[in-house]
């Protein structure tokens, strides 16, 4: 039985039409055009369960980004509606761009309220593929080490001071 929040998220995770930033300047050039089209093939085989996470994104930094806005308290950005992607066309993969992430909301708000932060459509096919939690893990591991966030919160003291 689903909960009111997955069929929210199932109804815009499936339904939802994949837009682009100026778009006028994209389907007046050609070759942007044809870009765009290769990358929203990518999302939408990603969506039907056709290609894994690391056939149609940058699992390195679609995994750090993930990793980052979990530890920043940002994961509202990364509800589907929310989700932002640049479409790399050397590596013909699609990586994250940060927004509306609402950082700073603390960890025990997210973990008690965690079916309304996550998108449970999004995060079932990421986390399905083997090659994106190994990236995954290997990250969390990384900037969850105390030395790590020491020192970087460190440095954003210092420049915001």
């Amino acid at each position: 039985m689903e909960s009111g929040h997955e069929n929210k998220y199932m109804i815009s995770f499936y339904s939802s039409n994949v837009d682009v930033f100026q778009y006028n300047k994209v389907f007046s050039n050609s070759e942007n055009k044809r870009l765009f089209i290769k990358a929203w093939n990518l999302l939408e085989s990603f969506r039907l369960g056709e290609l894994p996470t690391h056939q149609v994104f940058d699992i390195e930094k679609l995994s750090k980004y993930i990793v980052i806005t979990e530890i920043f308290g940002a994961s509202h950005g990364n509800v589907w509606f929310n989700l932002r992607f640049y479409y790399n066309p050397i590596t013909s993969l699609l990586e994250p761009i940060g927004f509306d992430g609402m950082a700073g909301t603390e960890m025990k708000l997210i973990v008690e309220n965690l079916s309304s932060t996550i998108d449970p459509m999004f995060y079932d096919l990421v986390f399905n593929d083997t090659l994106f939690v190994q990236a995954h893990i290997k990250h969390l591991k990384h900037f969850s080490q105390p030395n790590y966030l020491d020192n970087l919160f460190s440095i954003i003291s210092e420049e915001h001071n």
